[in-house]
C-alpha cells in the first residue's frame, strides 16, 4: 500500500512540473540586431547550476530543457549575465505561464553603453516562500530599455518597435526548504572586544514552519555556552533573531576560537543539519571606544591616515568615535573598509569636544575619498579643496552606510560645468557603486555641482539622502541624481546657481522612489535656469512641502518639471513666480500618468506669461485617474502677461475638481482654466472650482465642445467681455451653458469674497456660494486644511467653509500689551463681526492666570452698542479696567461668547492670551565680578537677562569692561524700538580694550536672533573660521555699529564664514567709522527676495580689508549708501570680488571709496547685476578709485562691471585694470539701460579694453570721459573698436571725451598728470573730489581728482587787496605738490598783507612751473576837513574815491543815507563807510559845528489890558528890534503888531526871525438875516468872535458863522447868536414869522392824498386814496417855481408811486397832484 501511494505521488508530481514546463510563454517580437547582445548567463549558488555560453543574434533562444538551476525557496543566488546595451531577467515565480505578477521583473536594468563586449555583471536574487514548488522559467533579455521601459519580456510595448534584441529561457526549480530548519548564520558583529562582553549570535529560521524554540550552544576560547533550549521564539520564514549565548572575557593581543550552532528547531530534528553551525572563526578583539587625532602630538594619533591604518589592521567591535582636535590636516585622506564596521559598530570621526572651531580638512586635489568603505561618519568639519579644479569628496568603488554632518564643504569658486569640479562625486562604473550615502546639515558652496550621483541601468545606486543641507553658489547644478534608486531630498535651503544659461538645479534622472519634501528653493538672481526641479523618468516620486521663490528675470523657467514621471505625488508646494519672464509653477509633461495633484500653493507675480500649472498629457485610468484637487492659483499683483491658472493639453481620465484660481491680468487671452483636446477626451471632469477671472481674461477656456466630458458645480467671474470660450467667446453662463452637451448646471456666476484676495483665497463666509458643490467625497475628500467636506453639498474651491449668523471674533488684545512700562489696569480690545447678522450684544470675559499660581476672573463685559456692529464690521473699545493693574508675570487671557445671546457659530477665534512683563531700561555693567562691581560677569550671563524678560521699556546699555568675551544673542526684544534700543558698547570707549568672540557653537560673535534696535559701538567683535562678527538672522530693523573692529578668519567662499551676515527682510543698518577684517566675504547682506529686500543700508568710513572671497555682497536690497569707504584684500583668490550688487534698487550711493590691488584678488572691482535707479533717482557711482591687476596678470578681470542694470550714473570715478588678458576691461556694461557715464577715467593699463559696451541702448549718454586702454583694442561697443575715432563714430557717444594716457602718479597713486583732462568735464553738481578738494564749477577735471597739470599752472591774475588784510596764495597742482616762493619760503600756501610783485615755482611727480602775482593796495576814503557853518546854512560832502576801485562802490552814512554825497545843514559828527569794488572798506568822518540862529516864539494872541514877554536870547552878539529900536535880547509888548530882530553873533553870521502878536478884545453879538418862504440865512455882523452857536426856536442848532436854516412850518420863532473868544461871550435874540404859502395849506391833505417818510433825503412813497377813475399829473416844484419832478398816472381807485428825486438841494417843496376832478397839494421837506 506504502508503495502505491508512493508511486501515485510520484505520478502527480511528474504531471505538475510536465505542465509547468510546457506552460505557453510568450514568444518575444522586435527583435533587431542593433540591440542584441546576450554572451553568457551562469548561476552561482544555486543547489545546481549551470553555464551557458552562446553568440550574440537577434533570436529567442528556449535553453530550459537542458539548462537549470535548482534553489530552495527562501534562499538566494548569483545569476552573472555578460551582455552588450542593456537588458533585464524575469522569473516566473507563481508558475502561470507569465511574467506579468508582482516581484517577477527583476528589475535589473543591467545597462552598457555600446554594442560591444559589455562584461560581466552579478545579480542576487532572493527566491521568496511564496515561489511555487517546481520547475518554472526564467528569462533574460538584451535590447535598448530606457525610460519608460521599450521592451518587457514579450519584447516591445506598445507604442515602440525594435528595441528587444536577443531573449533567453532557462528553468529554474523551486525546491522547498524542510518545515523546520534553523541554524546559527554569524556572530552580531563580526568581531570581538577587550574586556567582558555579550556573545551575540544571529539564530536563522530556514524553515517554512516559524520558529518558536530551538537548542543554542557555542564557544569562546574553550569555554562553552548551552546547550540551552529557547522557548518562546516567533522567528518567521526566512527571518532571524539576535540571540545572546552568554559573556565572554577577551584581552587585547590574544587570539581566541569561537563558535556556535543550532538544533532540535521546535523541538524536532533539523530538516537539514548542514546549515546549523556558523564557521569557526579565530578572533583578535578589535578596536572600540573613543580616540583623538591631534596633529600637535596630544592624542592617540597625528593624522586621519594613522587612525585609519590603524582600524583597518585592528577592526572594529563596537562604536568608535575618532575626536579630532581644531586645526588644519592638509592632505588626501582616504576613508577604507573596516572588518567589523556596521550598524552595531559604527566609526565616528567628529571635530572634538570642546573645539572652537571645526577641524580644516583641505588638499590642492581632492581631500577626503571613500574607497570600498562603509560605516563611517564624518561629523563637523570644514572640507575644502584649495583646486578648482578637483572635487571635494570622493566616491570610489564599493561604499555603503557614510553619514557626512554638520560640515562646510566648499571649493574656490569656478566656471565650469564639468561634474568633475563637484563638491561630492560618486560616478559609478561596471562594478563600484554606493549606497545608504547621508549628507545631514551641511553648507556646500562653489561646486560645479553640489552633489553628483551617477549610477547606471546595470548597477544603479540606492538610498542617498540630503538633509537640512544648504547649497550656496554652486555654479551649474545643486544635485544630480542619475539611476539612484531611493533618494531622498529634505529640508534643504539651495540658493542660486552661478552659471547664466539653461540648466536643472536639482536634476532626478531615472530614479524610482524620490522623496523631495520640505526644501527651499529662493532663486531670485534671474539667470537662464531652465529648470529648478528636473525630475525625467523617474516613477513614484513624492514631492512634497518645498518652497520655491523664483526670479524669473531671465528666459524660460520651471519651478517643476516631471516627464515620465508616473504615479508622482505633488503636494503642499508654495511656489511663487515673479520676475519678467515666462515662468511654469508645475509643469507635468508626457508619461506622467496617474499623478495627484493637490494643495500646491502658486502665486503668479511674473510681469509676462506665466503658468500656474501646466499638464501636458496627464492620464490616468478609469480606476486611476490622474487628480488634480485643493489647489491655489492666485495672482496678487495686477499684470499685463498673459496668465494661466492651470493650462491642460491632451487628457484622458481627470479629475479637476476643488480648485480656486484667481488671476488679475489685463490680458485677455488670460485663462483661469484652459484646456486642448486632441480627439476626444475619456472622462475629464472639472467640477466644484472657483475659477474668478479678475481681469479682462476667460474663467474658462476650452479648444472645443468636447475638451472637458463632464464639467458642474463651478463658481466663475470675469471682468472682461467673455467668461468663456467654447468654441468662440461666450460672454456670460447662460451662454457657457447652451453651447454643445448640457453643461455647467449647478454652476453660478459670482466673483467670490475672499479672505484677502492677494494673500488668502479662503472663502470670506460668502454665502452665494456655500454648498454650491456636487459630491466628490471619492476624489475630494477633505478640503486645502485638511477639514472634511460636506458629503452632499460641499462647497466649490480649496476651502470648506460654513457661513456663521452669529460670529464675533476677538482680533486683538489691543492693552495691555508686553512691555508692561509702569501701571496698566485697563484692558481694550478689538473685534469683528464675521456673522451674517447685525451684531447687538456680546459678551467679553477673561482670567489673568498669576506666575507665582492661582488666577484672577475679570469682570464680565457685556458689550452692546447703540447701532451695533454690522457684518463685516470692526469695533475696538475699552473691555474693563483691574484694581490694582497687571502684575509682570501674568498671563491675560480673554474671550468673547454669545453673540446676540446664542452660542456663536465659530468659536475657534474667540480667545487670545498675551504673557505679560516688566520691560528692562537702564545700564548694566559687564565685567569680571570677582575683581570689580559688575552687573554680570559676561555677554553670555547679560543674555540670559535678556532672553528671561523679553521686553524693554526704554533703552538699555550693556557697558562692557576692558577684557576679552565670549559673544551673546540678542533676542527679539518686545517694545524695542530706534528710540529704545540695546546698546553694546565699551566702557572706556575703545574698540581695543572689549574683544567679543564667537558664541560657543554659534554662528556670530553678536547674533541678532530675528531683533534689531541694537547698537553696538567701540568694540572689537571676532568671529571663527565658520562664523560671524555679526550675525543678523531673520527680520529686525535699526541697527547700528560705530567705531568698532569686526573680524573674521574664514579663508574661503562660504558665506558661513562671512564677517558681517545678514539675511532676511531688515531695514535701516549701518555700519560706519569701523574696520571690517578677514573672512570670507566681509559684509555678506541679503535680504528675503526684491519684495522684502534689506532696505536703507549705510557703510561708509569702513576699512574693508582682506576677504578672501567679497568685499561686499549686496543682494536684493533696497536703499544704499556706501560711501568714504577702503577696500583691500591680501586674499590670493582671483575670482573675487571687491564690491558685488545685485538686485539692488531704490536711492543708490556708491561715492568717494577706494578699491586697489595689485595682487590675484579679485577678480571684479565693482561688480553690479540687476542694480537700478530711476531717471529721477539714477544710481550713483561718483568719486571712486577702482584698480585691479597688475601688468603680469594674465586673468581676465574687470574693475568696473554692470549688467542688467537700468538708470545708473558714474561720475567723476577712476577705474583702471592692468594685466595681459585681452579680454579684461576697465568697464563693463551689458544690457539694461538709461545709464550715463561722465567725467570718467576709463583706462585699461594692459591688453584688454577700456570702456565695453554690450547693448545698443545699454548706454544712454556717455561722454566728457577719458577712454584709455594700452592694448590695441581701446573699446568695444557690440564689436572690438581699435580707435577713438571710431568709437565715437560707431557708439555716437564721447564726442567731448577724450582718449590719452591719464599719467597716473604710479601704479598705485592714481592722482592724474594728463593736462588734457585738466579742466575738460562738465559740471555734474559734484562739488568735492576723492580727496575732499573743492572741484571747479564750470570746468571740472576728468575723473576722481581734482587737480592742474603743471603746464595749466597759474597763480591768480594781478590784484588789488584792502589796506591791512591778508592775500592767501596757493600754489598747488593737487596733494603732493611742492612750491617755493620768491623770499625762497617753501611752502604751498603764502600770505601776503603788502603791495608788490610775489612769484612761486612749484613742483610735483609730473612737472613743474612758475608764475607770479603783483598785489597793489586799495585807495580809501577822505573826506573834507572839519567846517563850520551859519545858521541856516548847509554844504555837501563827497565820499568818492580813486576810479581803479570807486566804480560801483558802495555807501553807508551815520545818517542812513546811500548815496556817494551828503548834504549837511546842522551841526555833528558825520561819518561814512565806503565798499569798493574789491569789497575793500574804509572809513572817514568829518565834525561840523554851526552857530545858533535867532528864534522867537510863534506867534501869539493875548487880552487887551496884558504884557507879553519876547525872549530873543541865543548868546552874546548883538541884537536889534524893529519897529522898537530896541537892543536887548528882551523885549516887552502890550500891543498888536510885527515885532523882528536882527542877530549877528561873534562869527559874524547874521540871523532874523519875527512874530506876530495879537491882543484880543472882547466880543459882540449882531446879525441880519433873510427869509423866503421856510428858508432863512443868517448873516454874522459880530466882531472879536472865535466860536459861534446858533438856535433857531424848532429845535436845531448850528455851529456855523453864517448858517441857513429850512423851517417845516409857518410860525414865528426866536433865533439866539452866541460867540466866545479867549477872553469872553456875548449873546444876541431876534424873533422870525414864518407864514404858510398861499393856496397850500388849502389843498394839503385833500380826497387822501398821504407821504411817506416826510421829512425825507429825495426819496418818499405817494398814496392816493378815494379819487375817481381819470389822468393825474403829479409835480414837485421848488419854492422858487423850478419843476424837480413831473409825471402822469391812470388812476384807477387807488395809486400807490415811488419818487426819487435824485439829487436835489436840501429845502421844502410842493408837491401838486390834479387831475380832471383833482387837484391837491402837499409840502415836502428834503433833508
Amino acid at each position: 500500500m506504502k508503495n502505491f501511494f508512493t508511486s501515485l505521488a510520484a505520478l502527480f508530481v511528474g504531471i505538475f512540473l510536465s505542465t509547468q514546463l510546457n506552460a505557453q510563454y510568450c514568444v518575444p517580437n522586435g527583435m533587431s540586431s542593433t540591440w542584441d547582445g546576450i554572451q553568457r548567463v551562469a548561476t552561482i549558488g544555486g543547489v545546481t547550476n549551470f553555464v551557458q555560453t552562446s553568440g550574440i543574434s537577434p533570436v529567442y533562444t528556449n535553453y530550459s530543457a537542458t539548462r537549470k538551476v535548482s534553489v530552495k525557496k527562501g534562499s538566494s543566488f548569483t545569476l552573472q549575465i555578460t551582455n552588450s546595451w542593456q537588458g533585464n531577467a524575469w522569473i516566473d515565480f507563481n508558475g502561470d505561464g507569465d511574467f506579468t505578477d508582482p516581484g517577477e521583473d527583476l528589475n535589473l536594468y543591467i545597462y552598457k553603453t555600446t554594442s560591444s563586449s559589455g562584461g560581466l555583471s552579478n545579480h542576487t536574487v532572493t527566491v521568496p516562500f511564496s515561489a511555487v514548488t517546481g520547475t518554472s522559467r526564467m528569462r533574460i533579455a538584451a535590447g535598448y530599455d530606457g525610460r519608460p521601459p521599450r521592451f518587457g519580456p514579450c519584447g516591445n510595448i506598445p507604442g515602440y518597435s525594435n528595441y528587444g534584441g536577443e531573449f533567453e529561457d532557462y528553468a529554474i526549480e523551486f525546491i522547498p526548504p524542510p518545515a523546520n530548519d534553523a541554524g546559527v548564520s554569524a556572530l552580531k558583529v563580526p568581531t570581538i572586544c577587550a574586556g567582558t562582553n555579550d556573545l551575540d549570535v544571529f539564530l536563522e529560521n530556514y524553515g517554512t514552519n516559524t520558529l518558536t524554540s530551538a537548542v543554542v550552544q557555542g564557544s569562546f576560547g574553550g569555554t562553552n555556552y548551552g546547550p540551552d533550549t529557547l522557548t518562546g521564539l516567533s522567528v518567521a520564514p526566512g527571518e532571524d533573531t539576535i540571540i545572546t549565548l552568554g559573556q565572554y572575557t577577551a584581552t587585547s593581543g590574544n587570539t581566541y576560537a569561537v563558535n556556535a550552532s543550532a538544533y532540535f528547531p521546535n523541538g524536532v530534528v533539523d530538516g537539514d543539519a548542514t546549515n546549523n553551525a556558523m564557521a569557526t572563526q579565530n578572533l583578535t578583539p578589535a578596536m572600540s571606544g573613543t580616540f583623538t587625532i591631534d596633529p600637535s602630538g596630544g592624542g592617540d594619533y597625528t593624522s586621519f591616515t594613522a587612525a585609519m591604518s590603524d582600524l583597518v589592521a585592528r577592526q572594529v567591535c563596537d562604536t568608535v568615535y575618532m575626536d579630532v582636535v581644531s586645526g588644519t590636516y592638509n592632505g588626501f585622506i582616504e576613508f577604507r573598509g573596516v572588518v567589523g564596521a556596521g550598524p552595531f559598530a559604527p566609526i565616528i570621526f567628529r571635530s572634538a569636544p570642546g573645539n572652537t572651531s571645526a577641524p580644516v580638512l583641505t588638499n590642492g586635489g581632492n581631500p577626503v575619498e571613500f574607497d570600498d568603505s562603509w560605516w563611517i561618519t564624518l561629523d563637523g568639519f570644514d572640507i575644502k579643496t584649495t583646486s578648482r579644479t578637483s572635487d571635494v569628496i570622493y566616491f570610489q568603488d564599493n561604499n555603503d552606510h557614510i553619514t557626512i554632518q554638520n560640515c562646510d564643504i566648499s571649493k574656490p569658486a569656478y566656471t565650469s560645468t564639468s561634474a568633475s569640479y563637484s563638491l561630492i562625486y560618486m560616478s559609478t562604473s561596471s562594478v563600484d557603486h554606493s549606497d545608504n550615502i547621508t549628507i545631514d546639515n551641511c553648507n556646500l558652496t562653489n561646486g560645479s555641482y553640489g552633489i553628483y550621483a551617477y549610477g547606471n541601468n546595470g548597477l544603479r545606486l540606492h538610498d542617498w539622502t540630503v538633509n537640512n543641507c544648504t547649497f550656496t553658489d554652486q555654479y551649474y547644478r545643486h544635485n544630480w541624481f542619475y539611476y539612484v534608486d531611493d533618494v531622498t531630498v529634505t529640508n534643504n535651503t539651495f540658493k542660486d546657481v552661478r552659471y547664466s544659461s539653461y540648466c536643472q538645479l536639482n536634476y532626478i534622472y531615472y530614479v524610482n522612489g524620490a522623496l523631495i519634501d520640505g526644501n527651499t528653493w529662493d532663486i531670485s538672481a534671474g539667470n537662464d535656469y531652465g529648470y529648478v526641479n528636473y525630475i525625467y523618468y523617474s516613477p513614484d516620486v513624492t514631492f512634497t512641502n518645498n518652497s520655491m521663490d523664483l526670479n524669473t528675470g531671465a528666459s524660460y523657467r520651471y519651478a517643476s518639471y516631471f516627464y515620465s514621471a508616473p504615479d508622482a505625488v505633488i503636494a503642499d508646494n508654495d511656489i511663487r513666480l515673479y520676475g519678467s519672464r515666462t515662468a511654469y509653477g508645475i509643469y507635468v509633461n508626457s508619461y506622467s500618468d496617474r499623478a495627484l495633484i493637490e494643495r500646491n500653493t502658486i502665486s503668479l507675480e511674473s510681469s509676462t506669461t506665466s503658468y500656474g500649472m501646466y499638464l501636458r498629457d496627464p492620464r490616468g485610468s478609469s480606476g486611476n485617474p490622474s487628480i488634480i484637487r485643493n489647489n491655489i492659483v492666485n495672482q496678487p499683483i495686477f499684470t499685463g502677461g498673459t496668465s494661466y491658472g492651470m493650462q491642460v493639453w491632451y487628457p484622458d481620465y481627470v479629475e479637476i475638481v476643488h480648485n480656486t484660481i484667481r488671476l488679475n491680468s489685463a490680458n485677455a487671452s488670460s485663462s483661469c482654466l484652459y484646456v486642448y483636446e486632441f480627439g476626444t477626451p475619456i472622462d475629464v471632469y472639472a467640477r466644484n472650482n472657483i475659477l474668478n477671472n479678475d481681469g479682462n481674461g476667460y474663467a474658462l477656456y476650452m479648444s472645443g465642445l468636447n475638451s472637458i466630458n463632464f464639467r458642474d458645480n463651478n463658481v466663475y467671474s470675469t471682468q472682461g467681455n467673455c467668461l468663456g470660450y467654447i468654441s468662440g467667446c461666450k460672454a456670460d453662463l447662460a451662454a457657457m451653458q447652451a453651447t454643445g452637451t448640457a453643461q455647467d448646471a449647478g454652476s453660478i456666476e459670482h466673483v467670490v469674497d475672499f479672505f484677502d484676495a492677494n494673500t488668502d483665497l479662503h472663502v470670506f463666509y460668502d454665502a452665494t456660494v456655500d454648498g454650491v458643490g456636487s459630491a466628490a467625497l471619492s476624489v475630494a475628500p477633505e478640503d486645502f486644511d485638511g477639514q472634511a467636506r460636506d458629503p452632499l453639498n460641499p462647497d466649490p474651491g480649496m476651502d470648506e467653509f460654513r457661513v456663521p449668523q452669529n460670529s464675533v471674533t476677538l482680533l486683538t488684545i489691543d492693552n495691555p500689551t508686553t512691555p508692561l512700562c509702569g501701571l496698566v489696569s485697563d484692558y481694550d480690545i478689538s473685534v469683528q463681526n464675521i456673522g451674517t447678522a447685525n451684531l447687538d450684544s456680546f459678551n467679553v470675559d477673561g482670567m489673568i492666570y498669576h506666575l507665582g499660581g492661582g488666577s484672577t476672573p475679570l469682570t464680565t463685559f457685556q458689550y452692546a452698542p447703540s447701532s451695533g456692529i454690522a457684518p463685516a464690521g470692526f469695533a475696538s473699545f475699552n473691555a474693563g479696567s483691574l484694581s490694582g493693574g497687571f502684575q509682570n508675570g501674568d498671563t491675560l487671557t480673554i474671550w468673547v461668547s454669545l453673540p446676540n445671546g446664542v452660542n456663536d457659530s465659530i468659536p475657534n477665534d474667540d480667545t487670545l492670551s498675551v504673557f505679560l512683563t516688566d520691560g528692562l531700561s537702564g545700564v548694566f555693567t559687564v565685567g569680571d565680578t570677582s575683581t570689580g562691581s559688575y552687573d554680570y560677569a559676561s555677554l553670555r550671563h547679560a543674555q540670559t537677562l535678556l532672553d528671561s524678560v523679553g521686553a524693554i521699556c526704554d533703552t538699555v546699555f550693556f557697558e562692557v569692561a576692558t577684557g576679552t568675551y565670549e559673544g551673546m544673542t540678542i533676542p527679539y526684544m518686545v517694545g524695542s524700538s530706534a528710540q529704545a534700543p540695546v546698546v553694546i558698547r565699551s566702557m572706556v570707549g575703545d574698540a581695543d580694550s572689549v574683544t567679543i568672540n564667537q558664541v560657543s557653537g554659534g554662528k556670530g560673535a553678536i547674533n541678532l536672533d530675528n531683533s534689531g534696535n541694537v547698537i553696538i559701538e567701540n568694540v572689537t567683535l571676532a568671529g571663527s573660521g565658520a562664523g560671524h562678527a555679526l550675525n543678523m538672522m531673520g527680520d529686525g530693523d535699526n541697527v547700528w555699529v560705530s567705531n568698532s573692529k569686526l573680524r573674521s578668519t574664514g579663508s574661503n567662499t562660504s558665506s558661513n564664514s562671512a564677517v558681517v551676515y545678514l539675511s532676511g527682510e531688515r531695514d535701516n543698518i549701518s555700519i560706519t567709522d569701523s574696520r571690517i577684517g578677514g573672512g570670507s566675504y566681509g559684509l555678506y547682506i541679503v535680504g528675503n527676495s526684491t519684495n522684502s529686500p534689506a532696505s536703507n543700508l549705510v557703510f561708509e568710513n569702513l576699512e574693508i580689508v582682506n576677504a578672501y572671497y567679497m568685499g561686499t555682497y549686496l543682494n536684493n536690497v533696497e536703499g544704499l549708501e556706501f560711501n568714504e569707504n577702503e577696500i583691500s584684500s591680501n586674499s590670493s583668490y582671483t575670482n573675487g570680488y571687491g564690491l558685488y550688487h545685485n538686485n539692488v534698487n531704490g536711492r543708490i550711493n556708491v561715492k568717494n571709496n577706494s578699491l586697489t590691488s595689485s595682487s590675484d584678488w579679485p577678480g571684479y572691482g565693482m561688480y553690479n547685476t540687476g542694480v537700478s535707479g530711476t531717471s529721477n533717482f539714477p544710481a550713483l557711482f561718483e568719486n571712486n578709485i577702482v584698480k585691479i591687476g597688475y601688468s603680469t596678470y594674465t586673468n581676465s578681470v574687470y574693475a568696473f562691471y554692470a549688467t542688467n542694470s537700468n538708470f545708473v550714473n558714474l561720475n567723476h570715478n577712476t577705474i583702471v585694470t592692468e594685466g595681459t588678458n585681452s579680454g579684461a576691461s576697465a568697464t563693463y556694461f551689458a544690457g539694461g539701460g538709461g545709464n550715463q557715464l561722465t567725467n570718467n577715467i576709463f583706462a585699461n593699463m594692459g591688453s584688454g579694453y577700456g570702456l565695453y559696451i554690450s547693448g545698443t541702448f545699454t548706454i544712454t549718454n556717455s561722454n566728457h570721459n577719458d577712454i584709455y586702454a594700452a592694448g590695441n583694442n581701446l573699446g568695444y561697443f557690440n564689436a572690438a573698436i581699435s580707435s577713438f575715432s571710431g568709437w565715437q563714430s560707431t557708439s555716437g557717444l564721447d564726442q567731448n571725451s577724450v582718449s590719452d594716457d591719464p599719467g597716473f602718479y604710479s601704479s598705485s597713486d592714481f592722482r592724474v598728470c594728463s593736462d588734457s583732462l585738466d579742466g575738460r568735464g562738465t559740471p555734474t553738481g559734484l562739488m568735492y573730489d576723492f580727496e575732499g578738494e573743492m572741484r571747479s564749477a564750470s570746468t571740472p577735471d576728468i575723473g576722481a581728482d581734482e587737480f592742474t597739470a603743471p603746464a595749466n599752472f597759474r597763480l591768480p591774475a594781478d590784484t588789488t587787496i584792502c589796506k591791512g588784510d591778508v592775500l592767501n596764495l596757493s600754489a598747488s597742482l593737487n596733494s603732493g605738490t611742492f612750491a617755493i616762493w620768491n623770499n625762497f619760503q617753501p611752502s604751498n600756501n603764502f600770505s601776503v598783507s603788502t603791495p608788490g610783485v610775489y612769484k612761486a615755482f612749484v613742483a610735483n611727480t609730473c612737472g613743474q612751473s612758475i608764475d607770479s602775482i603783483e598785489v597793489l593796495w586799495a585807495d580809501p576814503v577822505e573826506l573834507v576837513n572839519d567846517t563850520h557853518l551859519c545858521a541856516g546854512a548847509s554844504f555837501t560832502a563827497n565820499a568818492g574815491i580813486a576810479a581803479a576801485n570807486g566804480s560801483g562802490a558802495t555807501y553807508m552814512w551815520s545818517t542812513g543815507s546811500t548815496a556817494q554825497t551828503l548834504n549837511i545843514a546842522s551841526r555833528g559828527i558825520y561819518a561814512v563807510e565806503v565798499t569798493d569794488n574789491i569789497g575793500c572798506v574804509s572809513v572817514d568822518t568829518i565834525a561840523v559845528t554851526q552857530s545858533r540862529g535867532v528864534s522867537l516864539p510863534a506867534d501869539t494872541s493875548f487880552c487887551d489890558g496884558k504884557t507879553y514877554v519876547v525872549n530873543a536870547n541865543v548868546g552874546a552878539g548883538n541884537y536889534f528890534w524893529s519897529p522898537t529900536g530896541q537892543t536887548g535880547p528882551v523885549i516887552f509888548v502890550n500891543q498888536s503888531g510885527t515885532y523882528r530882530v536882527n542877530y549877528t553873533d561873534n562869527k559874524f553870521c547874521t540871523s532874523i526871525d519875527e512874530i506876530i502878536v495879537d491882543v484880543v478884545l472882547d466880543p459882540v453879538a449882531d446879525f441880519t438875516y433873510f427869509q423866503k418862504y421856510y428858508s432863512v440865512s443868517f448873516t454874522d455882523l459880530s466882531s472879536d468872535a472865535s466860536t459861534y452857536m446858533w438856535t433857531f426856536g424848532d429845535g436845531d442848532t448850528s455851529y456855523a458863522s453864517n448858517p441857513a436854516h429850512i423851517y417845516a412850518n409857518a410860525g414865528t420863532y426866536t433865533v439866539t447868536q452866541y460867540i466866545q473868544n479867549a477872553c469872553g461871550t456875548d449873546v444876541m435874540t431876534q424873533k422870525i414869522t414864518i407864514s404858510n404859502i398861499v393856496g397850500s395849506e388849502e389843498l394839503a391833505g385833500l380826497n387822501g392824498i398821504s407821504l411817506f417818510p416826510n421829512p425825507n433825503s429825495g426819496m418818499f412813497d405817494l398814496a392816493i386814496n378815494g379819487v375817481d377813475d381819470q389822468v393825474l399829473n403829479i409835480k414837485v416844484v421848488a419854492l422858487d417855481g423850478k419843476v424837480v419832478f413831473d409825471t402822469e398816472v391812470q388812476n384807477s381807485g387807488v395809486t400807490e408811486l415811488n419818487i426819487d428825486l435824485g439829487n436835489v438841494a436840501t429845502g421844502v417843496y410842493l408837491l401838486r397832484v390834479q387831475g380832471d376832478t383833482y387837484n391837491a397839494v402837499e409840502k415836502v421837506t428834503i433833508k
